[in-house]
């Protein structure tokens, strides 16, 4: 199986969920099984690095994204995806009209999170610490609900959870 986050520039919040779900199923041996991608949809797409700061707040949480390169989501990668994974509603009708082979394979990531009661998780406007720390706290939850309810459903695997928040 194969999982793809996306958001606009892939340098935030693709990066945090696929960096917090590749943790997450190499903590449980999972990672053979389900693999871990993201990219992004916007015009800014390409080679770019994560900010340092969002590097160092993922390494105290035990994510490494130090090797992570933004890219441009494409029919290539729409096509191996098993679940597209989109940040808001907007970015999801942006690749259901881009890429119609995406219909049928397309979530939003807060959906997957029963206790949210909005499914985009938005960019927000703060200092760069307060942000980070807001936007995984949004993206945790669906994360963890997703691996659970839909990837470990039928195993019988009973997962250990990674902490919330430094």
């Amino acid at each position: 199986m194969k999982l793809v986050f996306v958001c606009t520039a892939n340098v935030f919040r693709s990066v945090i969920a696929e960096g917090l779900c590749r943790n997450f199923l190499e903590n449980e041996k999972l990672d053979r099984d389900i693999k871990v991608d993201s990219a992004g949809i916007g015009d800014s797409c390409g080679n770019r690095r994560p900010a340092l700061i969002l590097r160092e707040f993922l390494a105290e949480l035990g994510f490494n994204v130090a090797e992570h390169r933004s890219k441009r989501l494409t029919e290539e990668i729409v096509e191996t995806a098993d679940l597209i994974i989109p940040m808001t509603g907007r970015q999801e009708r942006k690749i259901l009209t881009t890429f119609p082979s995406a219909e049928g394979k397309t979530r939003l990531l807060g959906s997957f999170d029963p206790l949210s009661n909005h499914p985009d998780v938005k960019d927000p406007w703060e200092p760069v610490s307060q942000k980070m720390q807001k936007v995984y706290d949004a993206i945790y939850p669906a994360v963890l609900w997703l691996i659970r309810s839909n990837l470990l459903a039928n195993t019988g695997h009973v997962p250990t959870l990674p902490e919330r928040s430094v």
